[in-house]
Formats: C-alpha cells, structure tokens, sequence
C-alpha cells in the first residue's frame, strides 16, 4: 500500500516534534516532564484509533518513555540514549500503524456501504418482479370463468404477495440480513385481511410477536404458513362471518421459535389429517415445516390451533 501525501505530511510533523523533544531531554538532566510530553504525543497520534495494536504499541512507548527518562543524562547517556532512542523510533511507527489502520478501516467501510447499496438494489429488484408475476396472475385470472380454477389463481396472488413482502420489508430495514418478523406478520396479516375483503370489525385479529428477527431462509418458509394458515381460517373456518385469529411468535431458550396461529372458528374435522389432506395450503404447510426440521401440533377444539416449533436455518452458502 503506498503511502499518500498526507501520510508523509503527518509523519515528518511527528518526527520533528520527537526530535525536538529527544535534543531537549539530553540537555535537562531527568527530565521527567519530557517523558511525560513523549507519552502524551503517542496517545494524540492515536486518538481516533479503536484498534488493539496500536495501542498496545501506545503502551509500550509509554512505558519505555517513563523508564527512560528517569534514567540520569549527563555521565549516565550512554545508558539512557539507546532507551530513548527506542522511544523516537517506537513513535514512528505507532504513527505510521495509526495512519495505515486508519486508511484499511476507511476502506472496509466504503466496501460495506457499497455492498450495503447493491443488496438494497438487489432486494428492490426482486420485490419489482415479484409483483409484476402477481400482476400477471391477476391479469390472467380476469379471463377465468370456472370458479375452483379462479380460486387457484387468487391463492396463487396471495403467496407471490407475502413473498414480496419479504423484500419490500427488507428493503426498509438497516439489517439486510435478517427480517423483522413483528413488522413483517403486521403487514402481512393486514394485507391478507384487505384481500379477502373482510373487517377486523367482524373478525378480529390478535398479534403476540415479540421482537424476534430471522434470516431469508427462515423467514419466507414461516411467512408463507402463516399465509397458508390465515387464508384457510378467512375463508373456511366463519361460516357465521364473526370470529378471532390469532397469531403468536416467540423465541425459546433452545435457540428455537414457535409460532402459534389459531381461530375460534369451526375447526379442522376430525377425520382430515393435515399432513394428507388433499388441500394444496395444508400440504405447503407440512412441506414447509419439512423445510425449516420443524415439528407442529394441532389442536381442533374451540376452532383450530396450529403450534409449531422450528430452529434458525444456517445459511448454506450457494456457490
């Protein structure tokens, strides 16, 4: 790495200064206020740095300064000159490690903050296309007349939606990483209720989400069955157009999380079993929680009450 202007600017200025300060202490014998101007010069030369080693270098200086001089001038330089010699030279390259860590850290966040932008760019984009395929189902279903084929579609409309959601919700979030799920379930359950057309006046929604935040790879499989599971509950579970949902999720002292999502509507039959039944939303269910090594139990008195428990995905790198 070449060293720049300023570098050698700010370098040649600290080792004039040194020099100075070394030619006055052979001349006042223990000249402790010296040593103690020595040491303050090191700790200037660092003032902006967090890092480890300059510090310890910092340190270093300053107890050699110290010692040295204490060490008597006159009969005794020859003992103190190689000493404080060390001192002159340790300074020096103090400086230069403060100056080199200084342009590195510089560096590094430049490269973040532009890798910041292309993934903002990247999860815009895929937002953007999303919506254009929801857009096509759209437009597509405008032309169906069987009603099951339409249903279809619209179910089709709502899962693209939820994953959009996903990258919108990234897009304004200071973590590219990682989902803030309470947000996230918000908008989602909001956006479910709107697209079924149904007030909250006559179904009501409750949300207990602690601030729990996950990684993509978890975050759109959970997602997704909370779409399966409150679309299934808005249009099958309230014949009498009245009723509660409600979604919970928490995280576990096991590193996992559970996600409760209940109604008070009329509840599975006792004769459908979920990981079987021929309905496309509960076998994305299963193959979801499949995905996620997830377990899940259902309740189906009082209505229905899915429980299910699930770890974080470790990333696994793609290529």
């Amino acid at each position: 790495m070449a060293t720049s202007k300023t570098e050698l600017l700010l370098l040649g200025a600290i080792g004039v200064l040194a020099a100075s300060i070394f030619i006055l202490d052979l001349l006042i014998p223990l000249g402790v206020a010296i040593g103690v101007l020595y040491t303050g010069l090191v700790l200037l030369s660092l003032w902006s740095i967090q890092h480890w080693l300059p510090l310890i270098v910092s340190g270093a200086v300053s107890v050699l300064t110290v010692l040295g001089f204490f060490l008597p001038a006159g009969p005794g330089i020859w003992v103190a000159l190689p000493n404080r010699a060390l001192c002159l030279a340790t300074i020096w390259v103090a400086t230069l490690l403060v100056l080199r860590y200084k342009r590195i850290e510089d560096q590094i966040k430049a490269s973040l903050k532009e890798k910041d932008v292309l993934l903002k760019e990247i999860h815009h984009r895929v937002k953007n296309n999303l919506q254009v395929v929801e857009s096509l189902l759209r437009l597509q279903s405008r032309v169906v007349k069987d009603p099951n084929v339409l249903g279809l579609f619209e179910e089709s409309q709502t899962r693209v939606r939820s994953i959009a959601l996903l990258y919108e919700t990234l897009c304004r979030s200071r973590d590219l990483a990682r989902i803030d799920m309470l947000d996230y379930i918000q908008k989602l359950t909001m956006q479910l209720f709107q697209s079924f057309g149904i007030s909250q006046d006559m179904i009501r929604l409750q949300l207990h989400i602690q601030p729990v935040s996950l990684t993509m790879d978890t975050a759109i499989p959970c997602g997704l069955i909370i779409n399966e599971l409150i679309s299934n509950s808005l249009k099958h579970a309230f014949p009498s157009g009245s009723g509660e949902v409600s979604v919970q999720l928490r995280a576990n002292p096991d590193q996992t999380f559970t996600l409760v999502v209940s109604d008070t509507g009329v509840g599975l039959p006792r004769d459908v079993d979920e990981r079987t039944c021929p309905s496309l939303g509960l076998q994305l269910v299963s193959l979801l929680l499949e995905k996620l090594d997830g377990t899940s139990e259902v309740r189906r008195s009082e209505g229905t009450m899915w429980t299910m428990t699930f770890p974080e995905l470790v990333y696994q790198p793609r290529f």
